[in-house]
């Protein structure tokens, strides 16, 4: 193996081991389920630095990560939760009828369900990208970067989806990673996603100015 080769075995390696290691770190500190949005949040901002070429201690990162988005990151995935639940309940009861009524109530559910798939995908990365988010910005902002980029938002729904399936049959001792797996591949497309939305938002800002201009 020669020195370029060696070079990338060990960041392989590194690679590999910080992905486990984020992935167990989110499993645990998500036990208590209501961390459940700090934990994502700090997994998010961790891998956004790894990603991007940080090389300091992604323990360190992570937990400076969760201390300092607590507060919004658990409000926000509170009222996922009792969205969630709320719908979920909506879809068992409705699937159970059989008139118009029923179908349209599991029909309204199930969109909603994918709404908020939708943004959870979005919401967590979105505080670590974009600073001083209120919960209602956040949840605002988060559909809006869904949706205007859709196809990107749509690979990262279906890797969601798909890797655990994969990893489960091919690689099952790697379970308990799967978070970090997950998110290291959403971090491959989510830089992406950020630098479109704002180009995007520039055109949309510089179209109004000429409105304006043109009035």
């Amino acid at each position: 193996m020669g020195e370029k080769g060696e070079k990338l075995f060990w960041t392989g390696v590194d690679r590999v081991m910080n992905i486990v290691l984020l992935g167990f770190l989110w499993l645990i500190c998500s036990l208590p389920v209501v961390t459940i949005g700090a934990s994502s949040t700090a997994l998010n901002a961790s891998m956004s630095g790894y990603v991007r070429g940080d090389r300091r201690s992604v323990i360190k990162s992570f937990f400076a990560a969760f201390r300092q988005h607590w507060p919004l990151a658990t409000k926000i995935w509170l009222i996922h939760l009792v969205v969630i639940a709320v719908l979920l309940w909506d879809l068992l009861y409705y699937r159970i009828g059989e008139s118009s009524q029923d179908v349209l109530g599991a029909t309204v559910a199930a969109v909603g369900l994918g709404l908020v798939f939708f943004e959870l995908l979005m919401v967590f990365a979105l505080l670590v990208e974009v600073p001083g988010l209120t919960v209602k910005t956040a949840l605002a902002k988060a559909l809006d970067l869904a949706f205007t980029c859709f196809l990107e938002s749509l690979s990262i729904a279906v890797l969601t989806l798909a890797v655990p399936v994969a990893v489960f049959f091919l690689l099952p001792g790697f379970l308990p990673a799967l978070p970090g797996l997950i998110v290291y591949l959403d971090w491959q497309i989510l830089p992406k996603m950020f630098q479109k939305a704002k180009f995007k938002k520039g055109s949309r800002e510089q179209n109004r100015m000429l409105r304006k201009q043109n009035h």
